[in-house]
């Protein structure tokens, strides 16, 4: 199977919190931002793998700052590890106030997808042709938290 470099799968979606995607304090509702972010991992790992693809998990998700109405949120999705056919997506949340332009990360989670092959059984992915010591040691993270993942998965 070829090889794929991270960048021809990094994602970058660009929403603005409207009245509707609110709780009654004014801040996006989480589930609403769940989506949003399952979106991203699944849109960089079918470019990557070029095939269908299904969330398999989603790791701890921590909410580190409020998102507001009218904020412009940025969601960043990029391939960190890949095995036979799971893919470890990261994924970024970024929160900017419109008015003053400060930017703070919101949020951040790692999702694994699976791609799946016309009869929806699990089907290889490209490898990763890792461009440099950010990529590698991304990927060397990745195969570590995967490892943890299956351990749990079995135990």
């Amino acid at each position: 199977m070829h090889q794929k470099k991270v960048s021809e799968s990094r994602v970058k979606l660009t929403e603005i919190v409207f009245p509707e995607d609110t709780n009654p304090y004014g801040s996006l509702f989480g589930g609403r931002l769940v989506s949003l972010m399952d979106k991203a991992a699944f849109i960089c790992a079918t470019r990557h793998a070029r095939k269908n693809c299904v969330t398999a998990s989603m790791d701890r998700l921590d909410f580190v700052a409020p998102i507001r109405k009218g904020h412009i949120i940025e969601i960043e999705a990029h391939i960190n590890y890949v095995s036979r056919s799971s893919m470890e997506i990261e994924v970024n949340v970024f929160a900017e106030d419109t008015l003053s332009g400060r930017q703070v990360k919101a949020c951040h989670a790692y999702f694994t997808l699976v791609a799946l092959d016309s009869a929806g059984k699990p089907s290889p992915v490209p490898r990763l042709d890792l461009q440099n010591k950010e990529e590698y040691k991304r990927f060397q993270e990745g195969k570590k938290r995967q490892e943890e993942r299956l351990r749990k998965r079995t135990s």
